[in-house]
This record gives structure tokens, sequence and C-alpha cells, in this order.
């Protein structure tokens, strides 16, 4: 009796629910008779059916996008019946609002793919070079390629000045400087030098930090060292700089200056803020552009060198490039208050071999640690912490 109450109660619902009932009863809250606008309740009845077959539709299809597709298009989207198709087909408005073409999306078809891709792995291979970007040593210097965590590595320039560079060296290859860019990698993190980076060379740096003196006065536009003894001679920078109003400037610069440490004088490196007048500063940049533009060349002459080697290595030979990292303290996962300063120090002895197997080059990684005690350590104190 139960299930009989409860079967005629469904088709009760059921029948009220139908299209036409829905019709007649819009109708009536509309003061109009059914019988007397035959026209209109057929109308509003067939679209009442359309409503519940989409709305059947997609509530039993895995797949919505087809149906969705059809039913929303410039017509609905002008008319604003958007939020009331939403409700209608109980679908959220913001899938409804991302259909943007009632089109099937086609996949993209690419001309020459074995040439493309073989002047992306070049590209690749360019900016793996040491000369063209660096890689980061920390283990949370990683970035998320697809499914694999990668390791970062920051170029060396701006992405721009790093296509001139590959395509002087590639000139028979044609390629634009957006596809150049297309081509990066996502590990590979573009130069910004107002980041935090360690271990970097001295020159380098003085001349860095003057270069934005110069950009904060005008003088270039640049504050890339590098790309500015590219841009600009030695005397149109001098001549931009006794064109200037100020008689005083102040830049900074990287030196070993004296610290007081526990009522003992030690040399620390700091950054100093230096102060000179017009003509001084002029020498000292006159100075130092000669002095890094012949940095610079050895530096590019020892990276064509150690390329130059890899390429010709012969079979049964190897080529070995070793470094060190003193003072390098270990610290427990889970230590007691009283161990922080008192750290074990140890020094790392990283070395890299490059051999040739079947015409490619193969990288063998070695990391040698050497521990010392504590009372024998007679380098710097002061550790670095991992």
């Amino acid at each position: 009796m139960a299930r009989e109450h409860k079967d005629n109660k469904k088709n009760l619902e059921t029948t009220i629910s139908s299209p036409m009932r829905k019709a007649n009863k819009d109708l009536r809250e509309a003061n109009l008779s059914p019988t007397k606008y035959p026209d209109l309740q057929k109308k509003l009845t067939y679209h009442n059916c359309l409503i519940s077959e989409i709305k059947e539709s997609v509530s039993h299809e895995k797949n919505k996008f087809p149906v969705l597709q059809v039913i929303t298009g410039k017509a609905i989207r002008d008319h604003k019946c958007i939020r009331r198709l939403s409700y209608d087909i109980k679908v959220n408005r913001k899938q409804l609002m991302k259909i943007k073409s009632k089109r099937e999306k086609e996949k993209k078809k690419t001309r020459m793919k074995a040439t493309r891709e073989d002047l992306r792995s070049k590209v690749i291979a360019f900016l793996e070079r040491d000369d063209n970007s660096t890689c980061l040593p920390g283990k949370r210097d990683n970035k998320k390629d697809g499914k694999e965590k990668k390791q970062k590595r920051v170029l060396n320039d701006y992405l721009d000045n790093l296509h001139q560079k590959f395509l002087s060296e590639n000139i028979l290859t044609k390629l634009s400087v957006s596809v150049f860019r297309r081509f990066r990698p996502a590990n590979y993190v573009l130069a910004s030098f107002g980041n935090r980076r360690t271990c970097l060379c001295q020159r380098h740096q003085n001349m860095a930090l003057k270069v934005r003196t110069l950009k904060a006065l005008n003088v270039t536009t640049t504050s890339n060292p590098d790309q500015l003894i590219r841009q600009m001679t030695d005397n149109e920078v001098l001549e931009k700089i006794t064109q200037l109003e100020d008689e005083k400037i102040k830049y900074s610069e990287w030196k070993r200056v004296d610290v007081e440490e526990k009522g003992m004088i030690k040399k620390r490196m700091n950054v100093v803020q230096c102060e000179a007048n017009r003509q001084e500063f002029g020498t000292l940049i006159r100075t130092s552009l000669n002095e890094f533009r012949a940095h610079e060349y050895r530096v590019q002459t020892q990276y064509e060198q150690i390329r130059t080697l890899k390429e010709n290595l012969p079979k049964y030979n190897v080529i070995c490039q070793m470094d060190f990292a003193e003072n390098y303290s270990c610290v427990h996962a889970d230590e007691v208050q009283s161990a922080y300063f008192d750290k074990a120090s140890v020094s790392l002895h990283p070395v890299v071999l490059y051999y040739k197997v079947d015409g490619d080059i193969l990288i063998f990684i070695i990391n040698r640690l050497c521990s010392f005690p504590k009372n024998q350590v007679t380098i710097n104190q002061r550790y670095m912490h991992s």
C-alpha cells in the first residue's frame, strides 16, 4: 500500500511538472487563458520541452561540452539569457560563459614538425651552456615542467641578446625572437639582476653597481654591464657623464673593510657607499670599463675553449672540472637547542667528468665529502648553512 502511494505521488509530480502544465501555469499567472491564446500556449510548451530534453541530456552525459556548445551562442549572449539558461538546465553559469564558439575544437597542425623539433633542441642546447645560463644549486631551486621537476637555470643575459648571439653562431638558421622565446623551457628563469645570488664575480658585481648608478643618472638605459659595453663606447659614456648637472655622484662598491667583532678588528667584504665628484667618477668609469672589457673577453674565450675541447674530445679521454666549498655546515633534522651553535663543518669537493659515447657528450658527477674536527679547522669560522 505504501509502495503504491509512493508511485502515485511520483506520477503526480511528473504530471504537474509536464511541459504543457508549466505553460498553462505561466499563462494563468500572467492573467491569460490558455484556450484564448493557443499559439502562445504551444510556443511555451515547445520551449519547456526543449529545456527538459537539454536538462536530461546534460545530466546523463559525461561530456557536457558538445551539448552546451550547441545551445550557447551569440543570440543567448546578446539577449543576456545565460543566467536564465543556467538556472533552467542546472549548469554553472561560469561554465557556459567559457564557451566562446560553436565550432569543434580542432587540433593545431604544425608544418615541418621534425625541423621544428630539431630547432627547439638546438635552442635548448644553446641555453644550457654555462656561458648562457647558470644552474641554481639549491634543493628547492626547481620548477615543475609538466609532471617532471627540473632544476632551475638562470639566464645570464636578456633573451633578446641571447637571440642575437644564437643567430651569430648559427648563420644559416632563420629564427624570430618570438619563436626563440617560445622555445625557452619553463625551468629557465629570465635574467633579473635584482635577485640574490652567491659566489658571484667581484669585478662583474662592482661594474653592475656602477652601471645601476649610470642608469639612475639617465646615462644608459640598461642595468646589465655586458649589454652596456656592446651598446656604447667608452667615449659615449664619458661624454654623457660630463653633461651631468650633479657635481657629486654617489655609487656603491664591494670593498674589504675593517669590522670590529668581540674586540678584534677583522676584514669583511661589504657593499660600501662611495662619493666622488663628476671628473673623478668619469675617470673611475673609464678605468672600470677598460678592465671590464678585458675581463669579459677572457671569460668568453675560456667558455669557447672549454666548449671546443668538449666537442673535439678524443675517445677514452675525459675532461675533469673540480671545485670545493669549505665550511659547509651540517644540521640535524631534529636537534636540541644547544646544538644550534655547535655545527659540524665539512668541505664539499664536487667533480664533473665529461666523456663521449657514440659522439654524444655524457656527464658524470662525483660529490666527495670530507669532514674536519671543529678544533682543527683553521679556515673561516663563519659557516654557510644549508
